[in-house]
């Protein structure tokens, strides 16, 4: 598959990351990302080029990417003094976006984040367990 240098899905030797897909067909994460790519062309494509070094060599550094812990969900990040975070979660090789959001420091906040990217996840999942 052919693929413009800075959309998704990013395909790799060492997988893709894809869109998760909600019940109702909708990829919250793209909405996300097309408003940031209009705002904030720079900030796209340091995230696009996480994406594409995920794919290529199979990993991250633990600054770029880390884990949520007790949950399958992990977020791509830059460094810590970055405003945006985008939780993610992976089938094998394949690794799905979930939604953006700002970061912020409100514990509460993020864990309606983290609720929010697991509700996505099931979803996504319950779409695969159809087909």
């Amino acid at each position: 598959m052919v693929c413009k240098d800075d959309d998704i899905p990013v395909y790799g030797a060492f997988g893709s990351v894809e869109y998760a897909i909600r019940e109702d067909g909708s990829k919250p994460a793209e909405r996300d990302l097309a408003k940031l790519k209009k705002r904030d062309r720079r900030r796209y494509a340091r995230f696009m080029g996480l994406f594409r070094q995920l794919v290529k060599t199979g990993r991250l550094p633990k600054s770029k990417c880390d884990d949520y812990e007790g949950t399958e969900i992990r977020k791509f990040k830059h460094s810590e003094n970055y405003p945006y975070r985008i939780p993610f979660f992976s089938i094998g090789s394949k690794h799905f976006l979930t939604h953006l959001f700002k970061k912020r420091e409100s514990e509460a906040f993020i864990q309606g984040q983290i609720k929010k990217a697991k509700k996505i996840m099931n979803e996504h999942k319950s779409r695969i367990k159809k087909r």
